[in-house]
């Protein structure tokens, strides 16, 4: 058994607002199909994948973070896939990333490796180190 209420009041509207647009074709820079669900660390940063394009077309792991006083979102490309020989790092990550308590960053690719790759991706003085974990 449930209860229900109906009231008179109107709900307000949603509102959608691009926080960034992706590239439309393959080799895009910055990305392109973003795939999967994004994370969201207690700071309120955002952390996703690209399944394509990047500087070597292998896709990427990106951060979006509102800059300071501004309130602008700011995106970075935290790591190029597909920069070893082969794409032994991997090519096309997909799904959600998950964190750890260090601020590491894990997910899976479709290609690469011999069948795909689990990843770590880990921050070391500002800059990003992807660890292969596994090759499927």
């Amino acid at each position: 058994m449930f209860a229900a209420v109906l009231t008179a009041e109107r709900a307000p509207a949603a509102t959608l607002k691009v926080l960034h647009s992706f590239c439309a074709k393959p080799n895009c820079a910055d990305g392109s199909t973003p795939m999967g669900d994004v994370f969201v660390d207690s700071s309120g940063t955002l952390y996703g994948t690209a399944a394509s394009g990047g500087a070597h077309n292998g896709g990427v792991v990106y951060r979006l973070r509102r800059a300071a006083g501004t309130g602008r979102w700011k995106y970075t490309t935290l790591y190029n896939f597909c920069t070893k020989p082969g794409c032994a790092d991997g090519t096309g990550p997909l799904g959600r990333l998950i964190a750890d308590m260090n601020g590491g960053l894990y997910g899976v690719t479709l290609g690469g490796g011999s069948g795909g790759t689990a990843f770590e991706l880990m921050p070391h003085s500002g800059e990003w180190t992807l660890k292969t974990l596994h090759r499927f």
